[in-house]
């Protein structure tokens, strides 16, 4: 009978003492070769029925049916597990009603030889079994009984990642097996897949040179497989074995960084490597634990390691200094004292991956989320800091928690300078001790302003180094302490931004033209469609929505707003200018001016000018940002009133933090819903916003994925550049992809190397094997097993910057961006409890429809809008796997077909970026 410590209840030693019995009467089936490292066999019911009884949807294939089911059913506690809801008991429930069925239709428990049985690869054969479990194990009940086993059933999955060599290890040493089904079984089931045994030899993460120090931090030998292995999973916990996963899933410059390769000094190297260690260990179960083994921590190692940003060698990227990081985590305000900020010298001691484990990852979730955060940022924006810049980098690094949308907007525009960040972030200190109706405002006023310039620099209008002088200025907009800018904003909108841009015509059409943006290549092109000839211009048809969305009334009023500001610094010597005043007031629907030459009622008057250009700015930011001008006009602006700073907020710290927090959408019962944050990336706030449909009946079923993981998708489409997506890009997509694909079918036919291939791709090893399966018994599924990206690094698409037909990077490294990520790095994201860091290595949606698009011969800049109704059909009808089923998501998004992204095109055609060409043969000349 097996242990019922690993079945989790009496009633699992029971049906194995059943099954047990059962398999000594029962004869032996013959398999159709002779077992090796794995053997194929029965499911009881089949595949389909026992999915259907644990309410599995879709039935995971038969290659990868053994290790999903172990995931699915063990995912919860072992306390949970005994719930009569739970996987588990569903079940042990299941293989109960089977054994009845079968012992009411068989005499004697006997096997039929015309029974239809559906066989799946179990690793290990079941001779190796009888030895783990200690008792006998025939073929025909292995399934069941591995299945009921939690240790046994971890086993299953852990063992499912590894090659043939390794599991030929485990083969001829059954011993060692028995050892981590005891002890390990659970770290094994969730780190084992970067364990590798080669000519008897353990090898490393790192290679060769890593050998010490894993040797060192281990206490075994890498020549001595089994007491190294066991040690691995079962010394602190399991916890060194989530660190050797976790360095096996890095790319080579991050996973030198971790283990100090970089370090010139051999004995300094495993001394920094055994810190790291230690570190790791000491964090308990904040990083992992083995009662619920297949669930990872939030923002932990992986998340530290994916945020540096290495140089090749693995030596950490500037800023290094250990003594500027461990001030800018140092618990104090961020405007401190400054000759103690000046105090950082630039000589001493870089980071390394223990310091910043040790410095980094202690604490909850939330304080631990912040230093990542800042840590990213550094690496990311402040990457030219030399020592006379330290004092403003310091500064800044420790700002980021309090004013974080500030940081990322300037790192989107293009910022690198520390001293302006300092300069920007001094002024948004002023204005946050603001009382309530001044601060509004004044955030309205100052964060209206970088976000006209963050989007003038999106669309192209004006380049980086004019954005640097335009936010340079508006550092030096003059501000009263505990009044505003008292108008200040005025000359800076009627001097540097309409000189930035141009200065004939009315305000509110030159702005509305710049924000529209520029007629470059890439937003001009001619089109045939359906036998019609187009112009792509996305300047044009944006400036036709933003005047029907109402930009211009926005323009204008800030227009009106600048000569109340001139008119005001009239007062005195202008008799004129008061009625002049009184007039733009009644336009502004603003109340009449109590006007006289005091400097109380010069203060009013110019506190109603921050009032009106701080709403002009709010709206024109929601209409320029929100696109909500299909069909609601002026819908944007009538939301932009309902803006929340946060200064309801009760407590003190996140009523500081939320005028510059992450802007989102707020839905609640009896309340409009409304944006609450920062009205800085109002792009990202709500994005499911602009995603279409093109029946407007809706989807046959609601939606069932999860609504984070769907808010990825979507929020993936709303950070797309169309300027930055080239024709060349689509042909440079479409025929790597299609030679990767021929790779792939080659495989299918019976050519070409597996293991070359998988290496490529640094293919997770539960789809390595699966896929060798899959080859020697349904070929033409071959594909399957492949995401687009795979397909397109296999081609040699490897090394090309196509991050514009990426995914959302918010949630993985921090930045305001897109990325296409590495093949590989999905299998350090799962088991996370927010979907959303694994979707974002799923861009096989992006790059299907990059493909079908070099085929219709139509331009790159079409795939925004194309993917805005791709994206909605996606998210609308994507079945919803269990959380950490990636594949099932790759394969979903391949669904996608040509003939619907045809008709996606068309609908572009009809509500899109593209205006009949009157004079094809102009435009091609132009």
């Amino acid at each position: 009978m097996l242990p019922t410590r690993h079945g989790g209840s009496h009633r699992t030693a029971a049906l194995a003492g059943l099954l047990s019995v059962a398999m000594l009467v029962a004869p032996r089936l013959v398999a159709a070769a002779a077992p090796g490292v794995s053997e194929d066999v029965p499911v009881p019911g089949g595949t389909a029925a026992l999915a259907k009884a644990l309410e599995i949807d879709p039935v995971p294939d038969r290659a990868r049916f053994a290790a999903e089911l172990a995931r699915i059913i063990y995912d919860d506690t072992k306390q949970r597990r005994t719930d009569l809801r739970s996987k588990f008991r569903q079940l042990l429930t299941y293989l109960e009603t089977i054994d009845r069925q079968d012992a009411a239709s068989t005499r004697g428990n006997t096997v039929r030889a015309d029974s239809p049985l559906e066989r799946v690869p179990v690793p290990l054969p079941s001779a190796v079994w009888s030895e783990v479990l200690r008792r006998p194990v025939d073929p025909p009940h292995l399934f069941a009984i591995v299945m009921s086993d939690a240790a046994a059933a971890f086993l299953v999955h852990g063992l499912a990642a590894l090659d043939d060599e390794t599991l030929q290890f485990f083969v001829d040493h059954p011993a060692a097996v028995r050892q981590l089904y005891e002890r390990g079984a659970p770290a094994f089931a969730t780190f084992a897949a970067h364990l590798q045994v080669h000519a008897n030899r353990v090898v490393v993460p790192g290679g060769d040179q890593a050998v010490p120090l894993w040797e060192s931090l281990i206490g075994e030998k890498a020549g001595q497989p089994a007491p190294f292995i066991f040690q691995l999973f079962t010394r602190d916990e399991g916890r060194l074995a989530y660190l050797y996963d976790t360095i096996g899933s890095l790319d080579p410059a991050r996973a030198s960084f971790a283990l100090g390769l970089w370090i010139a000094d051999a004995r300094a190297r495993v001394d920094r490597f055994r810190a790291l260690g230690s570190a790791v260990t000491a964090m308990g179960d904040t990083v992992w634990t083995d009662r619920s083994p297949f669930k990872r921590a939030p923002h932990d190692l992986v998340s530290m390691l994916l945020r540096a940003q290495p140089q090749s060698t693995g030596a950490p990227a500037a800023p290094a200094w250990r003594a500027l990081w461990a001030r800018a985590f140092a618990a104090s305000d961020a405007s401190g004292d400054l000759a103690t900020r000046r105090a950082t010298h630039a000589h001493g001691e870089s980071i390394d991956a223990a310091w910043l484990a040790e410095t980094l990852l202690q604490g909850d979730a939330p304080s631990r989320s912040e230093r990542l955060d800042q840590f990213a940022f550094g690496q990311r924006a402040l990457a030219s800091t030399g020592p006379a810049d330290l004092s403003d980098a310091l500064f800044v690094l420790r700002s980021l928690p309090r004013f974080r949308m500030l940081m990322l907007t300037l790192e989107r525009i293009g910022v690198r300078r520390p001293a302006l960040y300092a300069a920007l972030t001094r002024l948004a200190e002023q204005i946050s001790d603001l009382e309530t109706t001044r601060a509004r405002a004044a955030l309205a006023n100052f964060q209206g302003a970088i976000a006209l310039v963050e989007r003038l620099v999106r669309v192209r209008s004006i380049d980086s180094s004019t954005a640097e002088r335009l936010l340079e200025a508006l550092a030096l907009v003059p501000f009263k302490e505990e009044r505003g800018f008292l108008g200040g904003l005025a000359p800076w909108l009627r001097v540097e931004l309409r000189h930035a841009l141009r200065t004939d015509g009315g305000f509110e059409e030159i702005l509305v033209e710049a924000l529209a943006g520029s007629a470059d290549e890439a937003s001009i092109e001619s089109l045939s469609w359906e036998g019609q000839e187009y112009r792509l211009d996305f300047a044009a048809t944006e400036r036709q929505r933003l005047r029907k969305a109402g930009a211009r009334e926005a323009g204008h009023a800030i227009d009106l707003a600048v000569t109340l500001h001139g008119l005001a610094q009239r007062l005195a010597t202008d008799t004129a200018a008061s009625k002049e005043i009184q007039s733009i007031l009644v336009e502004l629907n603003q109340p009449a001016a109590l006007l006289s030459n005091s400097r109380r009622a010069l203060e009013s008057l110019l506190s109603r000018v921050d009032v009106v250009v701080g709403d002009a700015l709010l709206a024109l930011n929601y209409e320029v940002n929100l696109n909500l001008a299909r069909g609601t006009p002026r819908g944007a602006a009538a939301v932009a009133v309902r803006h929340d700073f946060g200064f309801e907020m009760m407590n003190d710290d996140a009523r500081v933090r939320a005028p510059w927090a992450m802007p989102k959408r707020i839905v609640k019962p009896s309340v409009p819903w409304h944006i609450e944050g920062a009205a800085l990336g109002l792009d990202v706030a709500a994005p499911s916003l602009a995603l279409r449909r093109i029946d407007a009946a809706p989807p046959p079923r609601s939606p069932v994925l999860d609504g984070t993981e769907s808010g990825t998708f979507a929020m993936s489409v709303a950070l797309m550049d169309p300027r930055a997506m080239r024709n060349d890009d689509l042909d440079a997509i479409a025929g790597a992809i299609a030679r990767g694909r021929h790779r792939v079918d080659e495989l299918a036919a019976g050519d070409g190397d597996v293991n070359a291939v998988a290496h490529e791709i640094a293919m997770d090893g539960w789809r390595v094997r699966a896929l060798r399966w899959s080859l020697r018994h349904e070929p033409q599924r071959a594909r399957s097993w492949f995401s687009m990206t795979e397909l397109l690094y296999l081609g040699g698409g490897r090394g090309a910057d196509l991050h514009a037909w990426g995914m959302s990077a918010i949630d993985v490294t921090g930045c305001i961006c897109a990325r296409l990520t590495e093949p590989a790095l999905w299998t350090a994201l799962v088991g996370r409890s927010e979907p959303r860091l694994m979707i974002a290595t799923v861009a096989d949606l992006n790059l299907q429809v990059a493909v079908a698009l070099s085929e219709m011969r139509v331009p790159a800049a079409l795939a925004k809008p194309v993917l805005e109704f791709a994206v909605r059909d996606f998210v609308d009808r994507a079945p919803s796997p269990h959380l950490d089923d990636w594949l099932t998501r790759v394969r979903a998004a391949q669904g996608l077909s040509y003939e619907q992204i045809e008709d996606y095109v068309s609908a572009v055609v009809v509500e899109g970026p593209l205006v009949p060409d009157t004079n094809p043969e102009q435009s091609r000349v132009q």
